[in-house]
């Protein structure tokens, strides 16, 4: 197995993206397709909209990343559409302000 590690930058966060696209062998043998396995970071703990966590894993087939052009549009679209949510824009507002609480 061998594992891509990208890095991009989104909205000034930076995020790294490890991919795998041979998660398992076995599940390949089983279904005829190889399932691939994206593990996103942000690089300082910061919060994304979809994880409040800073890292998120995600396995999905290998057919789909690679209709999506790839494993860094996949996740660039996916922070793209993910912000549109009114937690997201109510949590990117409320950082923009100092708070005493």
């Amino acid at each position: 197995m061998s594992v891509q590690v990208l890095d991009i930058v989104w909205e000034n966060i930076s995020i790294e993206i490890s991919y795998n696209s041979n998660w398992s062998n076995a599940y390949c043998d089983i279904y005829g397709h190889a399932m691939g396995n994206l593990e996103i970071r942000s690089n300082a703990g910061e919060r994304l909209p979809i994880t409040d966590t800073g890292y998120r894993s995600l396995f999905i087939p290998v057919l789909t990343i690679e209709e999506q052009g790839g494993p860094i549009t996949l996740i660039q679209g996916w922070l793209d559409e993910a912000s549109q949510s009114e937690e997201w824009k109510t949590y990117v507002e409320s950082n923009k302000q100092l708070s005493l609480f």
